[in-house]
């Protein structure tokens, strides 16, 4: 079903994750809202319950923070607030963490003017260098997040079955025998085939794990346990190891069996109801949004269970579900919801609750504007030439504008048909005010802004040649967190895992034959 936000929200699904959540504040009294997709079990003992906490009122954790972690006095403190240096807040406030003692080694030591400047220090390896991945995921959510887990330095061993692999690599078009939807989500990694149905498969699966930090996989619920590769097996094998499990619908909840795919996730979640224009067909987001979420907080959850791991010295299973992730998006429409019982309904490139705000027409095409706030509303329409707009009760207010948007777009829309796009955007920008045209792919591209961030990067590729990819938006100190490798050929590396990492003989590696590739 093409679920409403309300709909999804009420899904017996939705609340079998804890997707929905209640929680007191201290002005607005009792409230439900969005819990979080982030699901730990560490080592079976301990389940992560997350401690729902309404958003804080305006400067109600100062006075707690100042005292608790920088050990200002009590008197110090009501002078700040006195002389209006700080905020504080009546409702009172209590922060979770503690004081840290900055080591004697962070603190630089005194130096002269005249001392000569350091010399900078060498640089720093990629922060994941060292971890190891097993990587069994396949298609699109899983590879995007073990993607991101390569470019921040981790080795990912991607172990593929037998013949086929990943079956994205048969997915159009080709460079030669590769194919492009592969070589988007697989750049940096190696490649090993196992047959994890055989007794030799399975092994070696085994003492890989042995040898790793995390396993990442996305098969359908139940099938690592009918493989015999259960966290409770994998944790005989390796104590300190980290599971993550990505599905549709999570491991618990009554469509956990449910198959899944980017497109229905999209229309169960809601996201389709308020995408598209009101009274046409439903549209669903261009891009795989639920997979792109599913790979993101995939490695983002794993980072995290890395910094548990070192903090309390266990392992952990992280259970993510594409329908949790996609409901925990739905952020303020499902606040919305909540709030007013109101379900939010398709506005196209619009927003419910702000005008001017979306697509526009010029005399040669659309553009974008986005008025959001009531400066940019301002700075607008003097831009347009109408000052008095701002000033008209019917438009003097973001609330009044909501409800008067048709009667603001009956105005502004004949103006802005008046000239070309390039002009308009000339006079927005000088103007500050949000504004852009409607981009094509390439267009984005080739972008002197993209360029300039170094977004698209070329790497050799053993059987195509020079292969231009886009890389993701992490940088540190000025450099681009990313790794050069190319994505591998299947099976390439088997016999370099098997006999470089676990020792195996090549008598050992002929013996599994067809188990391995």
């Amino acid at each position: 079903p093409v679920n409403s936000v309300a709909q999804a929200i009420e899904m017996e699904q939705t609340h079998a994750r804890r997707m929905v959540v209640e929680m007191d504040h201290p002005v607005a009294g009792h409230l439900r809202t969005l819990g979080t997709p982030f699901h730990f079990d560490f080592e079976g003992e301990a389940q992560f319950q997350p401690d729902c906490r309404p958003a804080p009122m305006l400067g109600q954790h100062t006075r707690s923070v100042l005292r608790d972690l920088l050990g200002y006095e009590e008197s110090h403190i009501d002078r700040l607030a006195a002389d209006k240096v700080v905020g504080l807040s009546t409702v009172p406030g209590q922060t979770l963490g503690k004081r840290r003692e900055m080591p004697a080694s962070a603190v630089p030591a005194a130096a002269s003017a005249s001392a000569p400047a350091a010399a900078p220090a060498e640089a720093s390896p990629l922060p994941l260098a060292g971890v190891r991945v097993i990587d069994l995921t396949r298609m699109f959510a899983g590879p995007y997040g073990t993607q991101i887990l390569a470019d921040l330095g981790a080795e990912v061993i991607k172990v593929e079955e037998p013949r086929v692999g990943d079956p994205t690599r048969r997915n159009i078009p080709f460079i030669k025998e590769e194919s492009t939807y592969f070589m988007s989500v697989n750049r940096g990694k190696k490649s090993v085939v196992l047959d994890l149905k055989s007794e030799g498969g399975r092994k070696a699966l085994l003492d890989l794990t042995a040898k790793s930090d995390v396993i990442i996989e996305n098969y359908r619920v139940g099938v690592m346990k009918r493989l015999g590769l259960s966290y409770e097996a994998l944790r005989k094998t390796n104590p300190r190891i980290i599971v993550c499990a990505i599905s549709g619908y999570g491991q618990t909840g009554p469509l956990r069996h449910k198959i899944s795919f980017d497109l229905v996730n999209q229309a169960m979640a809601g996201t389709m109801a308020i995408t598209g224009e009101e009274g046409r067909p439903p549209v669903r987001i261009g891009l795989p949004v639920g997979d792109l979420n599913g790979g993101i907080f995939s490695a983002l959850a794993i980072l995290a269970a890395l910094r548990a791991r070192r903090s309390i010295g266990k392992g952990s299973y992280l259970d993510l579900g594409l329908h949790d992730m996609l409901i925990a998006l739905l952020g303020y429409l499902a606040q919305l919801y909540f709030t007013t019982g109101e379900s939010p309904q398709p506005v196209g490139s619009g927003h419910h609750h702000i005008a001017p705000y979306g697509a526009f027409e010029a005399s040669d095409d659309f553009f974008i504007i986005a008025a959001f706030s009531q400066a940019f509303w301002a700075k607008f329409a003097q831009a347009i030439g109408r000052p008095e707009l701002v000033g008209d009760p019917r438009f003097a207010t973001i609330d009044a504008r909501k409800d008067n948007k048709q009667a603001l777009h009956d105005i502004i829309e004949p103006i802005l048909k008046g000239d070309t796009v390039d002009n308009w955007l000339k006079r927005l920008d000088a103007a500050d005010v949000p504004c852009s045209r409607v981009a094509s792919v390439g267009e984005v591209l080739t972008s002197e802004q993209t360029l300039a961030r170094e977004m698209v990067f070329d790497f050799e590729h053993a059987s195509v040649g020079r292969v231009r990819s886009v890389g993701h938006p992490l940088r540190a100190d000025g450099k681009v967190w990313r790794t050069l490798v190319p994505p591998p050929v299947l099976g390439e590396h088997t016999v370099e895992v098997l006999s470089g990492l676990l020792g195996y003989s090549t008598e050992d590696i002929a013996r599994l034959q067809p188990a391995v590739g």
